[in-house]
């Protein structure tokens, strides 16, 4: 089953890109030239990742061209006017016989106006070479309204232009191999399908032949839990299709009752029925299954007296291999047990809990009592449920 399913997964992924692939093929020719013109277009424009911020500041220096001349003139001339630190060192000369200390000042001063001199001929000469470039200007709004176009047709920065191309690249690519490629997954697929047919008739046969088996035990195991004169099959019906379990639809028939027809095991079984036919299944699967534990959930609903007993029985013999933990209301099958819990609900202030206790011999006496008679716990009830437990023993 395990090689029957890899096939399937990838039988699967190979009918998904087949399909994927056909899709593409729709209008290739049209998809392919609309591609390459859309690549062409993007490449063409030759987009640089930081080009736009560049541009957006040559565009705000070029703009305000005018201005800036103004300022950088006017600033020259401040600096070319200010006679301030001239009169400061003058004043200072003046008294510098008085104190050496004063001659540190000048120094200072003197490294001050020179360096005022280097700004005034710096910012004239800047000044002089700022011309406004019409032509510069028309063409980086040019070039600004072509990144502009571009982010509105493929992506909203440059990055996403670029990441847009790539991925057209890779679409054409792949519808230029395309028709190869098809007819390479049919070849496969053809291969798979032949590989899923020989394995899932082999699965087929394996399973009609533990139907054979399981057709004969559960009826052996329902006779056991009191459910006389079945008759019960295995119905095949062959899928039109491969899947996930193999080409077989099956389905349990069940007839519980002398002279009734063969019924969908779902539509006609009782809720007690439905209890023996699982425990039935239970005690066939566990028989060969390496599983440790078994839990039983109120698996004595709509059964009670006699059968409930043989259903208890049926668990005993399970629990012979394995762990069988049971929750259960029915006295038939708790006296069965080895060993006994009680599970109840407390009420503390405003929270609920759970209780587990181990129950010694005296206490799942009691308890087997509670459920035979209610919360009127009398001697004859108690007498009933040790009598229930000793003939409940398994020898």
């Amino acid at each position: 089953m395990n090689e029957y399913s890899k096939n399937y997964s990838d039988y699967l992924r190979i009918i998904n890109e087949t399909d994927i692939l056909n899709n593409k093929l729709i209008n290739k020719d049209y998809k392919m030239e609309q591609l390459q013109f859309e690549i062409d277009e993007i490449d063409d424009a030759d987009l640089k990742e930081s080009e736009e911020e560049e541009l957006l500041k040559e565009i705000k220096k070029l703009s305000n061209m005018k201005e800036l001349q103004g300022s950088l003139y006017e600033a020259a001339n401040i600096i070319n006017s200010n006679n301030g630190l001239n009169n400061v060192y003058s004043i200072l000369n003046k008294v510098k016989a008085y104190d050496e200390i004063l001659e540190s000042f000048l120094k200072r001063l003197d490294i001050l106006l020179e360096e005022i001199q280097y700004i005034n001929y710096d910012l004239r000469v800047y000044q002089e070479k700022l011309d406004l470039d019409e032509t510069k200007l028309n063409h980086i709004e040019s070039r600004m309204s072509l990144i502009n176009r571009l982010k509105r047709k493929f992506g909203f920065t440059v990055e996403k232009i670029i990441e847009y191309r790539n991925e057209s690249e890779k679409e054409l690519n792949i519808l230029k191999e395309a028709e190869y490629n098809l007819s390479l997954l049919l070849k496969e697929k053809t291969i798979l399908y032949n590989k899923l047919k020989e394995l899932s008739e082999k699965i087929s046969e394996m399973r009609k032949k533990a139907a054979n088996l399981l057709e004969k035990n559960l009826l052996i195991e329902l006779n056991d839990l009191n459910m006389k004169n079945i008759m019960f099959k295995v119905n095949f019906e062959r899928k039109n299709n491969f899947s996930f379990d193999g080409i077989d639809d099956i389905e349990f028939l069940i007839s519980t009752n002398l002279g009734s027809d063969l019924n969908s095991v779902q539509k006609i079984v009782s809720g007690g029925e439905a209890s023996r036919i699982m425990l039935a299944f239970k005690k066939i699967s566990f028989d060969i299954e390496s599983t440790q534990t078994l839990v039983f959930d109120e698996i004595d609903s709509g059964i009670s007296g006699k059968t409930a007993q043989m259903a208890g029985i049926k668990m005993s013999y399970i629990s012979d291999n394995h762990q069988v933990i049971c929750v259960t209301h029915s006295p038939q099958i708790a006296s069965i047990t080895n060993n006994h819990f009680l599970i109840e609900k407390n009420v503390i202030g405003d929270n609920t809990f759970s209780t587990v206790k181990k129950l010694d011999v005296d206490k799942k006496v009691y308890e087997i009592a509670r459920l035979l008679s209610g919360m009127k716990i009398t001697e004859k009830s108690l007498n009933n449920a040790k009598e229930l437990i000793d003939s409940s023993k398994i020898e």
